[in-house]
């Protein structure tokens, strides 16, 4: 309980500003997904959740892709109609918004004219959570 209190605080947590670049970070991992809004490099909201036994058994490309799509539905209030850079550490998603648009699945189509997003590969993702991490303990 007290990582959930020292992440949801005043000083970590900053307002959202509409003048300011929007980045949504996502990820998944085996049981569950995770996001975080970023600006200037400061979380703005965080959202997390649990796969279903179906969503478990995806594939990672699908697992990766679920957590941007779960990211941008969660943070619509905040993202739509705006330029978002999204960052993955997942390189093969970097790729596919490369694709020619009449190649995409039907679903990646919807997502891409609803959300006007740049997916990047982050380096710096790990350097954030050991830097949240850090807080953590911290305090």
């Amino acid at each position: 309980m007290k990582i959930k209190d020292v992440l949801s605080n005043t000083p970590v947590l900053a307002y959202f500003d509409v003048d300011k670049p929007i980045t949504v970070t996502a990820d998944a991992s085996k049981n569950g997904l995770g996001a975080a809004l970023l600006q200037d490099d400061k979380p703005i909201a965080y959202a997390s959740r649990s796969l279903s036994k179906a969503e478990q058994r995806y594939a990672m490309i699908e697992k990766e892709t679920l957590a941007i799509v779960f990211a941008m539905e969660r943070f619509h209030q905040y993202v739509y109609d705006q330029p978002v850079r999204v960052e993955t550490d997942h390189k093969p998603l970097v790729a596919i918004q490369h694709k020619p648009f009449n190649n995409c699945p039907a679903r990646s189509k919807d997502f891409y004219c609803a959300y006007k997003t740049t997916i990047m590969r982050s380096t710096t993702k790990r350097a954030r959570i050991r830097y949240f991490r850090i807080l953590c303990l911290e305090q």
